[in-house]
């Protein structure tokens, strides 16, 4: 390995640091918080599809984000759409560090996904899109997902 891998590489900070924010919004429901370890099912639409949106680097989730434009177009659209805020990691002046938090916003989603699926969820049922580092973060929850819990996300 070269050096500058090693000195560039950092662990990522503690999962209360990150502290990734899932909100459920569908018919029913909009901006709903979920506890991604422990989802309450009755609040998702059973047979739609699961669908994560997620900010990148030195974003949020707030009232201007345009994650709200994104959860706006899924109304109607029978699925449960779950917009993600980490900007606990994100928020980070430190590219390097936010890069590196991204791997826990994606073990989260991944142990979701999988919660979901003892509930009935199917592998096909479930996305996930996110922006700059949020595409980080969606491919370590599928990544993860496949190897902790054989989902395959979207397949």
């Amino acid at each position: 390995m070269d050096k500058y891998y090693f000195n560039s590489a950092r662990m990522p900070s503690a999962i209360s640091t990150v502290n990734p924010i899932f909100k459920l919004s569908n018919s029913r429901y909009t901006d709903t918080n979920i506890n991604w370890q422990s989802p309450n099912t009755s609040r998702f639409n059973r047979g739609e599809k699961i669908v994560i949106l997620t900010h990148g680097w030195t974003e949020e989730w707030d009232d201007r984000s345009w994650i709200n434009d994104g959860r706006d177009a899924f109304k109607g659209k029978n699925v449960n759409f779950i917009g993600i805020d980490w900007s606990g990691g994100a928020q980070n002046i430190d590219y390097v560090q936010s890069a590196a938090d991204t791997q826990i916003v994606g073990r989260a989603v991944a142990y979701m996904f999988n919660e979901l699926k003892k509930a009935g969820w199917r592998d096909s049922d479930f996305e996930c899109v996110g922006h700059s580092l949020g595409g980080q973060a969606c491919g370590y929850a599928g990544s993860y997902a496949k190897s902790a819990f054989r989902i395959s996300v979207g397949k």
